[in-house]
């Protein structure tokens, strides 16, 4: 029994012991708290906690001194009427930096001057543009389209950034605002409608991109993201075509409908006339166009053959112009036939030298040759000279010879005429060598004069030896033209 209540009693001053130390724990934990309150408000008292959270709070929570100073002359450098270089801090410095960081709290005003100062460099004005479109889209684009209204003012550039923002924040106030301003090109040929179109271009969003193509007309072509386009239509052929077929300018309706006739080419013949027979005669031109130059990469061949069976006149010769180009690759000498024979005119002369000038660049004996080897005509003419026009760039010293030796006498004139002044700056010694042949269609007298009068006025040593290698005939013309 007496043990019974010792232990007991044992039990009860142990538990007073454990009573005591929570509290002393509780007690020490209460004046930790109050003092850390103290302490913070001794050092911040701006951020006592009164229950509620402002948003000045917010904005800016614990400070250092500095960040609050450099605000503060943000605010200041703003609002000034007019600033100095040395309002800003300079590129690199560490108050340079701040600076930036500090832009989130600038009024759309403040940007707009910050932005207007060179002092600050490049980075300080693309981080000042580029967060103001962010902030203040609409008011950035106002201010700027009123503070510069010369469309060929570089500042204009500006608004781009602030259109491709308010595209993204709210499209149909953009919309609404640009329709009030009528459409005038400036420098890049761009406009703020166009920089809207682009903003919906490059979102994906190609239905409103068309709509606004009718809905501002203009001659501004600004291209297409590779692959988006055609993503897109795919989804809605039919919503697409609707679309394109309202765009005014016929220019703009060809881009398209050529990338959807691209998509056309690996299809069925059936299928590609049944789609080309909705179209106007324009547009179907263009829409085979794309068709031809799909077909063209398997075989240029087959192209042109399917366009001869199925369509004639200017429809055929304009779109024959893709498979001509990626057929003279492959086969120019069979390309330049056909095109003799199936084309005319300046569709066909067109063809034709383009295929010369991409041979010509790679292979100029068979460049020669094929030249050589065109019936005489407009054609062969406007190919002889784009031949000359690329040989005379190497300097080729058989050059002179190669055109005395040429079989078509108007040919010689002509392709001459269209090159005699670029021989002049890129080759003047070849222009030496041909007034000094004796074929009149060459060395005209017109030609000779002109040589002469240049070499006597600013090199007259080269002058006398030029006039020692004339013939009889030419050196009496030179010797009129320079008395």
């Amino acid at each position: 029994m007496r043990k019974s209540f010792q232990n007991g009693k044992a039990v009860r001053k142990k538990a007073r012991f454990f009573g005591r130390l929570v509290v002393r724990l509780m007690l020490a934990v209460v004046i930790g708290v109050i003092t850390g309150k103290l302490l913070l408000s001794s050092i911040h008292p701006e951020h006592q906690d009164t229950g509620v959270v402002t948003p000045e709070h917010e904005a800016k929570p614990l400070q250092s001194p500095r960040r609050l100073k450099m605000e503060a002359r943000l605010r200041e450098i703003t609002a000034s009427q007019e600033l100095n270089e040395s309002d800003l801090p300079s590129p690199g410095s560490r108050a340079y930096l701040s600076l930036i960081k500090r832009l989130p709290t600038l009024e759309s005003r403040g940007f707009f001057k910050l932005a207007q100062q060179s002092a600050g460099g490049a980075t300080l004005q693309n981080a000042v543009l580029g967060e103001w479109a962010k902030r203040y889209p609409k008011e950035m684009f106002q201010t700027l389209h009123t503070a510069y209204p010369s469309e060929d003012d570089p500042r204009r550039d500006w608004f781009k950034l602030a259109i491709v923002e308010w595209m993204k924040q709210n499209p149909n106030e953009a919309i609404e605002v640009l329709d009030d301003i009528p459409r005038r090109i400036g420098r890049g040929g761009s406009d703020p409608h166009m920089s809207a179109i682009d903003a919906a271009k490059s979102s994906g969003n190609f239905g409103l991109a068309l709509d606004l193509q009718s809905r501002w007309p203009n001659q501004v072509w600004s291209g297409l993201t590779g692959g988006a386009f055609e993503n897109w239509y795919a989804g809605q052929p039919a919503v697409a075509l609707a679309k394109i077929a309202k765009i005014g300018n016929a220019d703009m309706r060809a881009v398209y409908l050529e990338r959807i006739g691209n998509l056309a080419g690996g299809g069925s013949e059936e299928e590609i006339l049944g789609t080309a027979s909705s179209f106007s005669q324009l547009d179907r031109q263009a829409f085979l166009k794309g068709v031809v130059s799909a077909m063209a990469k398997d075989s240029p061949e087959a192209a042109v053959s399917f366009l001869s069976r199925n369509f004639e006149g200017s429809i055929m010769i304009n779109a024959a112009e893709p498979a001509i180009r990626e057929w003279s690759t492959k086969d120019p000498r069979a390309a330049i036939l056909w095109s003799e024979e199936n084309l005319h005119g300046q569709s066909r002369d067109k063809v034709v030298s383009g295929a010369i000038r991409q041979v010509a660049s790679q292979d100029k004996e068979l460049a020669s040759d094929l030249v050589k080897e065109m019936s005489p005509g407009s054609a062969r003419n406007e190919a002889a000279a784009i031949f000359l026009e690329v040989r005379m760039k190497d300097k080729d010293p058989q050059l002179a010879e190669w055109i005395e030796s040429f079989p078509d006498g108007a040919a010689k004139r002509i392709m001459l005429d269209e090159n005699w002044s670029m021989i002049g700056y890129q080759a003047p010694e070849l222009l030496k060598i041909l007034t000094a042949s004796e074929d009149p269609m060459i060395a005209s007298e017109r030609r000779i004069s002109e040589v002469a009068r240049s070499l006597n006025a600013n090199q007259p040593e080269a002058f006398e030896g030029w006039m020692r290698s004339l013939p009889e005939r030419n050196r009496r013309i030179a010797e009129a033209a320079v008395k």
